[in-house]
């Protein structure tokens, strides 16, 4: 399929491969351990790279710990762009993933310096898409992207 579509593109546009949740969190949240991720991710992420696609979009992404090793694994595997967006749920305290962690974690990550754009991606309405999109202002000057649903 991603061949199809990197044919159909004839150069003139972008094509992009996208990379979900594994299933299951990560240790300590759950029973997947991180090497099992990385090897899950490396198996994914080498194989959009090697058909030569312009980014990869790691996506609806819950727990940070999870983006990390997307991210690490992205990078490992000589992906040169890679975009990033979490699911963020509205808390009295502003969004927060299912894990507490909000815009700010995410963006001050060392790993997320290889990061070339990143936002948002799910949730429960627009007005929490707001919030997040001036949350990520606030903290990164990285391009953003912010979806209410679906990649």
């Amino acid at each position: 399929m991603l061949e199809l579509a990197i044919e159909a593109a004839y150069g003139k546009a972008v094509v992009a491969g996208s990379v979900g949740p594994l299933g299951g969190f990560l240790e300590p949240y759950g029973d997947r351990a991180i090497a099992d991720a990385e090897n899950m991710s490396a198996e994914l992420m080498t194989a959009l790279v090697n058909a030569n696609l312009d980014i990869v979009l790691i996506e609806k992404m819950v727990p940070l710990s999870e983006v990390l090793v997307a991210v690490r694994t992205a990078k490992n595997v000589g992906t040169e762009i890679i975009r990033v967006t979490m699911t963020f749920e509205s808390t009295p305290e502003g969004p927060k993933t299912l894990f507490g962690e909000t815009e700010y974690n995410v963006v001050v990550s060392p790993e997320n310096e290889a990061i070339s754009f990143m936002g948002s991606n799910c949730g429960s309405d627009f007005d929490l898409k707001r919030v997040n999109a001036n949350e990520f202002c606030v903290t990164t000057k990285s391009p953003l992207l912010v979806q209410m649903f679906g990649g």
